[in-house]
């Protein structure tokens, strides 16, 4: 007989830096009520200022593993550097709270498997050009007065890298006999996935939407492994979308949760 599916919860974009302390213990107290066996979270979690006070607040009164990779706006007033120290003290204090990042292939059932990255936009959609206008360059502290074209390599070093990384845990979690491996990012790897795809501000959005190194990365693995399936999970778009990208790759892009309530789509079984 086969083994009962376990509940899990995905929310993404929560932005609790914008949301009133009522509304989020409000949303702490939903997530509690659906008793899951774990909470995936990818991305924009908060900023960089509250970011370890958010997090504390969940790890403190959820107990089940809260699974989670950051977004760019967990970097706003900080830098790359100052939010990661503030992780691994944070990660000291709480056993229950996984940074996916950090962490090798986490297996969720006896064939599946979790990996998952942070990622970044490269720019290689749409024109990199406009990627001048965007807000993280003023806020976040790595980004404020560097030259446009370092900014550009700086962008894309950072989604090669994620991408190379994801690679890497895929590899170890296929050759240890992973059927299904679930990946947490923050930007979508394909433009199919991102809300702008297609429409008139194109140009604009899909360079700062997506990051092509990461979806490359998947097709290239995945097509020497048409038996195992992946499961990409994502954010940034604030907007959801389903995409069976390959026969063997699919991609679901999860809506923003400002208010913090549970949607049916957000409940995965696993």
């Amino acid at each position: 007989m086969p083994a009962l599916k376990q509940k899990f919860i995905w929310v993404t974009d929560l932005h609790l830096n914008r949301i009133s302390p009522l509304k989020k213990i409000l949303f702490i107290y939903h997530l509690l009520r659906e008793d899951p066996k774990g909470i995936f979270i990818t991305g924009d979690i908060s900023n960089g200022m509250l970011l370890y006070y958010d997090l504390y607040l969940l790890a403190s009164f959820i107990k089940c593993p809260i699974y989670f990779i950051l977004g760019n706006h967990d970097f706003w007033n900080s830098s790359f550097n100052r939010t990661y120290e503030k992780l691994k003290e944070l990660k000291k204090k709480f056993n229950n709270l996984i940074w996916l990042t950090d962490s090798d292939p986490i297996w969720l059932r006896k064939k599946t498997v979790l990996i998952g990255h942070e990622g970044w936009y490269d720019g290689l959609n749409g024109n990199p050009r406009l990627l001048r206008f965007n807000l993280d360059r003023l806020f976040v502290k790595d980004l404020i007065q560097k030259p446009f074209e370092e900014e550009l390599l700086f962008y894309q070093e950072l989604a090669k890298t994620s991408a190379n990384i994801i690679g890497e845990k895929l590899l170890k979690a296929i050759e240890a006999g992973a059927k299904t491996i679930y990946i947490a990012t923050h930007f979508p790897p394909y433009v199919e996935a991102t809300r702008h795809h297609g429409k008139l501000f194109d140009k604009f959005w899909l360079g700062y939407d997506t990051n092509s190194a990461l979806g490359s990365k998947i097709k290239e693995i995945m097509e020497n492994y048409k038996d195992r399936k992946v499961v990409i999970l994502a954010g940034h778009c604030h907007e959801s979308k389903i995409l069976q990208i390959k026969s063997n790759i699919m991609c679901i892009v999860n809506r923003n949760k400002n208010y913090g309530w549970i949607r049916n789509d957000e409940v995965l079984f696993i």
